[in-house]
């Protein structure tokens, strides 16, 4: 809460699914305690709700990586 605090933003960053993992309960934590530390929507960043790839170049770009975090970063920052 203290980064919350000190920004008003929150990103949260997972390999997992969208759905039911820890950047969920993030959100769901920090909204529930600090809500009104927050001056944006909370926002997550997964992997994406498909099928697990195998070949590496499709598995590369089915995680977060750092190009997607600063787009969704500075998306989070203008908002």
């Amino acid at each position: 809460l203290a980064s919350v605090a000190r920004t008003g933003r929150l990103l949260c960053v997972g390999e997992s699914f969208p759905w039911g993992g820890a950047t969920s309960e993030v959100i769901a934590r920090v909204t529930s305690q600090g809500f009104h530390l927050l001056d944006a929507a909370p926002q997550r960043l997964n992997a994406k709700d498909t099928p697990i790839p195998y070949h590496p170049n499709l598995w590369s770009t089915h995680r977060p990586n750092a190009k997607n975090i600063v787009a969704k970063a500075r998306q989070l920052l203008r908002e």
